[in-house]
């Protein structure tokens, strides 16, 4: 009897795994232009004039697993630094943005063009010398871009 349990455990890990390696896993590198600013300074009567400044890039690293119908399920760490200063002070600090999106492969081959939506997690670090209202947001999340598979 103990045989014919352990018989049947092994078949049904088997069964429920095969589906599941056939769902690759993909890892990489990010890297990209906003097309927007983060930051709109508002003019605001003081002596010296005060000025945000965003790094031209993002970069991280993703996470990927390829569901059917050429979808998959993606998680990235997304990495972009700013400069705040005014006449008198300089100062620095880090977005980390944690998107989690479903994205939608259009067409078969070493380059695919696609779309995604989903949530982002943002969170500013290493602000010192600035006042900023909150350190997190959450919003809604929507792109497209090319995969290059080599």
């Amino acid at each position: 009897m103990k045989n014919w349990l352990q018989m049947k455990i092994w078949f049904a890990l088997i069964v429920f795994a095969l589906p599941a390696a056939a769902q690759p896993l993909g890892a990489g590198v990010k890297v990209g232009l906003p097309l927007t600013d983060p930051f709109h300074v508002q003019p605001f009567p003081t002596f010296a004039a005060f000025s945000a400044e965003a790094r031209p890039y993002t970069i991280g690293l993703y996470v990927e697993l390829r569901l059917p119908l050429e979808l998959a399920l993606e998680a990235d760490a997304l990495y972009r630094g700013y400069d705040f200063s005014n006449a008198s002070i300089g100062a620095s600090g880090r977005s980390w943005e944690f998107p989690v999106v479903v994205k939608h492969k259009l067409l078969v081959g070493p380059v695919r063009p696609y779309f995604e939506a989903g949530l982002s997690f943002q969170h500013l670090s290493d602000i010192r010398s600035v006042s900023v209202n909150h350190n997190s947001n959450c919003g809604i999340v929507a792109g497209g871009g090319l995969e290059l598979r080599l």
